[in-house]
């Protein structure tokens, strides 16, 4: 038997899912529990992708345009290219969520 929370093998007799505490209900078909389980999960995977990919696209561009204030009396050629990347970086932030 699956938890239908976070998919671990739980045993038939418990009411608690050791692993993520969810409750355990008796199911009929074992075989939609799986279905269900491995969707879930995909969801979850390609949720954190896009979420990691988000932040990334965020923090970039704030950091390069900080870097450039940072550095442009100091070495200015840096500076640029932060400055560059972190445009870029924000563009692609626009292009992910908006298109």
């Amino acid at each position: 038997m699956y938890c239908r929370h976070c998919g671990k093998e739980v045993e038939n007799n418990i009411k608690f899912c050791p692993s993520c505490g969810g409750s355990i209900g008796v199911d009929d078909g074992s075989t939609q529990t799986n279905i269900y389980i491995n969707n879930n999960s995909s969801l979850r995977s390609e949720n954190k992708i896009s979420v990691g990919l988000i932040i990334l696209t965020i923090l970039f561009p704030i950091a390069g345009i900080i870097l450039y204030f940072v550095k442009r009396k100091c070495d200015p050629n840096n500076a640029k290219i932060y400055l560059i990347i972190g445009l870029c970086m924000w563009a692609l932030n626009f292009i992910i969520l908006y298109l």
